[in-house]
């Protein structure tokens, strides 16, 4: 396996005037690797694309709708009010 992170800008990009809208990450596989995963940020979103070998990942989709899932519970978890810390003296 083999996963890169690729950053990408924070600040819309443009190309003769049409700004940029995402990214698709796409990678080579390599001999005796099963899956490529890369991920790529640009603005607030993160892209994933995966590329895997036929012979040991055959279901990519599967696995693609697991990582959105995950990531949205992620996102929804990020997303939640954190819980005031007591500022209590700690008991003696």
């Amino acid at each position: 396996m083999v996963i890169s992170n690729v950053p990408g800008g924070r600040q819309p990009l443009y190309l003769n005037g049409a700004e940029l809208i995402g990214l698709f990450p796409v990678s080579a596989i390599a001999m005796s690797v099963g899956l490529n995963a890369t991920l790529t940020s640009y603005q607030d979103r993160m892209d994933f694309g995966f590329v895997g070998n036929g012979a040991t990942m055959y279901d990519l989709p599967a696995l693609a709708r697991h990582v959105m899932e995950a990531y949205g519970e992620l996102k929804a978890a990020a997303n939640k009010p954190r819980k005031a810390r007591s500022r209590a003296a700690p008991a003696k």
